[in-house]
């Protein structure tokens, strides 16, 4: 994965929020850290974006997408 800045930024606010509270005891201690807090913000929003799909309808029921995926692969049910 290419580093951007926008991720050395957010790392920066990180760590200046982790030192501030003594929340790091290395440097690879804070890396961990940060990693392990985009990890989990990620998965939010994930969680987030498919609660959104549910609500608005974006959504079928397991069987009937399993049986579109074989209808387009040719395969009988």
């Amino acid at each position: 994965m290419t580093v951007t800045k926008d991720d050395l930024q957010a790392f920066q606010r990180f760590a200046d929020e982790k030192l501030t509270s003594g929340g790091a005891e290395s440097l690879v201690d804070l890396v961990c850290q940060w990693e392990a807090h985009r990890d989990s913000q990620e998965t939010i929003a994930d969680i987030l974006e498919s609660h959104a799909d549910i609500e608005a309808g974006r959504v079928k029921p397991l069987d009937e997408a399993f049986a579109d995926v074989r209808k387009k692969m040719g395969l009988t049910e």
